[in-house]
């Protein structure tokens, strides 16, 4: 049905991320493109569907069979743009709050402080304009709710559940969120380092595979740039290091060759950001690496950058708004505590463009973390002990430098598993625990966000 309006797929994408309450910044990210993009792709939507606000806009994605039920609120309701020409986080008539639930205590406690919030409002409304209580003047007219979502809290009795598992154990796999689907490629498996590629799209259900990557190898990690999905390097099944660049085009099923590595390196951590590649350390098939190189797709050429304070493999890296945070990893001798945080602009100029922020609860190396909503979520790896399975789950607020353990999933995560961002939900998937690989799948939700209706003339 989306066809009846000529909209292009990329604008099928975006309307349905609309539908589901996210900003313009969680869909661009989530599809690796500027804001601004999403703003321009969001006025052509309106102008073909006849929309005039992102409610009715996702009203009308329901219709067109795109999702099946709105999300409980849609942010922001009645502009793309504000006064100022940024993106307005305001739900018109109503008090929108995105709640990141990270302890059991938050859930017990939401009802009733949500019921408290009502009343308050309720009250200082009363008291603000004088229209309620034995002595108010008589109304001119009849006060009434604007319309908005109706106020919906889910709470469910967990928060961790399994969908479609893996077709087989995996770990050390590269895996992306591109177009609201999961890509999967490489990594180890029963049979071997692999090459076989998947797909996982929440709507439909079930993985599907893909054209195999040309290069099998494991202990990788991807990005997406534009419309592709890069994997540098990894290891190969000979159990050396491949400095080989592929990339994956979803549209056409395709993996084309690029740029190699300046050296073979797996076991780094990688971040996109502002069109570039970042890649830190790795082991390079005789030492760690303190490495940071940038590779530009557009020129197809890899740039050496500011050495990291120290060499690591199998650590971790996230972008949060204008930096790169490289959490944890092994040095040879040890699991890392390390938080570091990586400034790209700072390249440009004199200022040293590694920080420190507050580190791990306790080292760990061959963890995946992602994003949502400026939180940056962590899940397996292994310690010194070489435990698996029972290190906590971590969410950091970088805004409070701060860790915190969150609810321990339905069973263990084991090393070297992924962990995706989707929407308000993680994903979990395979990874490694002494009783060998993991085929599981498993989501979390993270993140609430609830609106409450206000009271308007």
């Amino acid at each position: 049905m989306a066809s009846e309006v000529e909209l292009s797929d990329r604008e099928i994408e975006i309307l349905k991320l609309v539908a589901t309450g996210v900003s313009n910044k969680e869909i661009a990210y989530q599809l690796g493109i500027s804001p601004n993009t999403v703003k321009v792709h969001l006025r052509n939507v309106f102008t073909k569907i006849g929309a005039s606000s992102r409610t009715e806009a996702a009203f009308t994605a329901v219709r067109m069979g795109l999702v099946e039920q709105l999300a409980p609120t849609i942010e922001p309701d009645d502009e793309l743009e504000d006064q100022t020409g940024s993106e307005s986080d305001e739900v018109p008539g109503s008090l929108q709050v995105s709640i990141p639930l990270t302890n059991p205590g938050a859930r017990r406690g939401l009802m009733w402080a949500l019921l408290v919030v009502v009343l308050v409002i309720l009250a200082v409304l009363g008291m603000a304009l004088g229209r309620w209580g034995p002595f108010a003047p008589a109304p001119t007219s009849t006060p009434t709710l604007a319309p908005t979502a109706a106020v919906s809290v889910a709470v469910p009795g967990s928060r961790w559940s399994e969908v479609s598992a893996l077709p087989q154990g995996r770990s050390g796999m590269a895996a992306v969120v591109f177009e609201g689907a999961i890509y999967l490629a490489g990594g180890k498996t029963s049979q071997g380092v692999t090459g076989s590629s998947l797909r996982y799209r929440p709507s439909q259900g079930g993985w599907e595979s893909l054209a195999n990557k040309p290069t099998p190898v494991m202990e990788v990690q991807a990005v997406v740039l534009g419309e592709r999905i890069f994997v540098p390097g990894g290891m190969s099944a000979s159990g050396k290091p491949v400095s080989v660049l592929e990339a994956y085009s979803p549209r056409l099923n395709r993996w084309d060759t690029l740029e190699p590595l300046p050296v073979p390196l797996s076991g780094y951590a990688l971040a996109a950001f502002e069109g570039r590649i970042y890649l830190f350390g790795g082991w390079d098939g005789t030492a760690y690496s303190a490495a940071v190189y940038s590779y530009d797709p557009a020129a197809d050429t890899w740039q050496l950058r500011t050495a990291l304070p120290g060499a690591r493999a199998f650590a971790a890296a996230v972008v949060v708004e204008s930096k790169i945070y490289v959490i944890g990893g092994y040095d040879g001798q040890q699991a890392l505590r390390d938080q570091l945080v990586y400034f790209p602009d700072r390249e440009q100029g004199s200022d040293q463009p590694w920080e420190q922020r507050a580190p791990l609860p306790e080292g760990r190396y061959g963890m995946s973390c992602t994003t949502l909503a400026n939180m940056i979520y962590l899940v397996g790896g292994v310690d010194d002990a070489q435990q698996t399975g029972g290190l906590s789950p971590l969410v950091y607020q970088p805004l409070n430098d701060r860790w915190t353990p969150f609810d321990l999933p339905p069973e263990p995560l084991g090393n070297h598993p992924a962990l995706l961002g989707l929407e308000t939900r993680l994903h979990v998937l395979g990874g490694e625990t002494p009783a060998g690989l993991l085929a599981s799948h498993l989501t979390y939700q993270a993140i609430y966000t609830i609106a409450i209706p206000s009271i308007q003339q």
